[in-house]
């Protein structure tokens, strides 16, 4: 797939941004499901959506798979927290591709929600709130 977006001239490319959100799920379904993954996005009509570490791509897979948006070149040295969103490079290959940025987005995250939940493994990984388990202790 990386050599298809590299070979194939885009509509538009710029510097983007994805939340912490988005990008945290794809990295913990990829870590658990292993990768890369290749997801059918059902309510989008024929698009699918390609997962790896370096590379997610929506594609139409009416159209011989052929590319409609692409994020590239996640830049995760340069965040300080996994709260913060992850700069990125974002290809679109359709001149009406922004419009659906955020309904990819939020059906990949949702997708992939399922998929996990389908592992049995806890959601949090493991991670055990503090909340309430620690009391104020007085010194003298």
């Amino acid at each position: 797939m990386k050599s298809r977006i590299e070979n194939l001239p885009a509509y538009e490319i710029r510097k983007s941004s994805v939340s912490a959100r988005y990008f945290n799920r794809v990295r913990i379904a990829l870590s658990r499901l292993g990768g890369p993954l290749r997801l059918p996005l059902t309510n989008l009509r024929d698009l699918g959506m390609f997962l790896d570490e370096d590379l997610w791509v929506c594609f139409d897979g009416s159209l011989n798979d052929i590319p409609v948006i692409a994020w590239t070149e996640f830049d995760t040295a340069g965040r300080s927290g996994v709260h913060n969103e992850v700069s990125c490079t974002l290809r679109l290959y359709h001149n009406h591709a922004e419009v659906i940025i955020d309904k990819v987005l939020a059906t990949v995250y949702d997708l992939l929600d399922k998929k996990l939940d389908e592992t049995g493994l806890p959601r949090d990984g493991g991670v055990t709130s503090l909340t309430g388990r620690l009391k104020h202790v007085d010194k003298d």
